[in-house]
């Protein structure tokens, strides 16, 4: 059976045959060359060429995964210019300890650098049930590792220019998040589509001048889209439990916006920021803990009394 990506054999093998009868300068008068098909593969001069590429199949939830994220995108095109507002480097919490100004909205992000480190180490033991998720929990855990590090620089100084290098390690950790979620509940080529989309829209919005929207969308529209899969998708052998992942978040993003509510209401004793980066970490310490919770063996295989149900 012939290869699909080839042209027909036989009209390059005809080809070949005038070819080499008009080019070759030592031929002799009269004679005449015919290859075959199987003379055509041999030959060195021969090289698939495309003639039709077969376009891939895509299972239902695969589709629908795939219009979520084209929706996301008229999504990002459709709303107006951002930018970021200087307002929103106001924190509530301005006290300097140690020499290090804002200390607690930079002390705070340890939680994300210790997160991080331990979720690097877990998944060196991966067993078979989330091996293809793998990829994207390295995503995820290296980047709350490098939050830790943006964060605390940006709190540091808090402007727009220190503001990109918080919010690029956490394009790699909603890329992981989300690319981890497709891979368990849809497939494991839906979880790389996943990251680098994620990937794509989340830097794009950041780097470019006045497309803040599509970081916005991404972050928003691919959380919201986490709440109705885990809704509406079967667990499977999934051990996360999303619900409460997203409960964390959720809760970190009220906390950020009444930040000086809280300050005032706590009689500046902490912020509301403060407490986003502990509530936000904490997303990260329930997804570590389900992770180590996964049964394996010795040489870090999952146990087949794990989520399986064997």
């Amino acid at each position: 059976m012939l290869r699909p990506f080839h042209f027909y054999p036989m009209c390059h093998a005809k080809c070949m045959t005038v070819l080499v009868s008009v080019a070759h300068p030592l031929l002799n008068a009269g004679t005449r060359y015919d290859f075959s098909a199987t003379d055509l593969y041999k030959s060195p001069l021969f090289f698939p060429l495309p003639m039709s590429l077969p376009l891939p199949s895509f299972t239902f939830l695969e589709k629908s995964s795939l219009f979520f994220m084209a929706c996301l995108m008229l999504l990002g095109f459709a709303v107006p210019p951002i930018a970021q507002s200087n307002s929103y480097h106001q924190f509530a919490n301005q006290h300097t300890w140690g020499g290090i100004p804002h200390f607690a909205d930079v002390a705070s992000n340890a939680v994300f650098l210790l997160t991080g480190l331990l979720g690097l180490r877990q998944i060196r033991y991966l067993g078979h049930v989330l091996h293809p998720a793998k990829g994207p929990l390295t995503f995820f855990f290296i980047g709350l590792l490098l939050t830790s590090l943006g964060s605390a620089y940006y709190h540091w100084a808090p402007t727009s220019a220190t503001l990109v290098w918080d919010r690029i390690p956490m394009v790699l950790a909603f890329s992981g998040i989300i690319g981890t979620f497709l891979t368990l509940r849809v497939s494991p080529r839906m979880g790389r589509i996943g990251v680098i989309f994620c990937l794509l829209v989340g830097l794009l919005g950041l780097l470019l001048p006045g497309h803040l929207a599509w970081y916005l969308t991404l972050q928003f529209g691919g959380l919201h889209g986490l709440l109705i899969g885990s809704v509406c998708l079967k667990k499977g052998s999934d051990p996360f439990p999303w619900g409460r992942l997203l409960g964390w978040y959720f809760l970190a993003k009220l906390l950020e916006h009444f930040d000086i509510a809280i300050w005032e209401l706590t009689q500046q004793i902490v912020s509301g920021h403060t407490l986003k980066h502990l509530a936000a970490g904490m997303a990260g310490v329930l997804l570590l803990k389900h992770l180590r919770a996964v049964p394996r063996d010795a040489r870090g295989k999952t146990s087949k009394k794990g989520y399986l149900g064997k």
